[in-house]
């Protein structure tokens, strides 16, 4: 039988190495946490870049709409003039 100064020490040692992989584990998902909350960071300000470029595109696609309207509808006025 081992002694209880060696049961001791076995179980001491047990308990600092279950302790020693909880906090490795602990350790690396919160540096892993931190790294996707900086990644979603990243990502949203790109989509926000993103975004407003697009609205800039739709606003000048806006533009463009009206001024084709426009010259259709001169065109439709100046139809109406030369069948008169």
């Amino acid at each position: 039988m081992k002694s209880p100064v060696l049961n001791f020490i076995n179980g001491l040692m047990k308990v600092v190495l279950l302790l020693a992989f909880f906090c490795s584990g602990y350790w690396t998902k919160s540096i892993i946490d931190a790294q996707q909350i900086t990644d979603n960071k990243n990502q949203i300000e790109w989509l926000q870049v993103e975004t407003e470029h697009q609205r800039k595109e739709i606003d000048e696609l806006k533009v463009k709409a009206t001024n084709i309207d426009l010259i259709l509808q001169k065109i439709s006025r100046l139809e109406a003039m030369h069948d008169r």
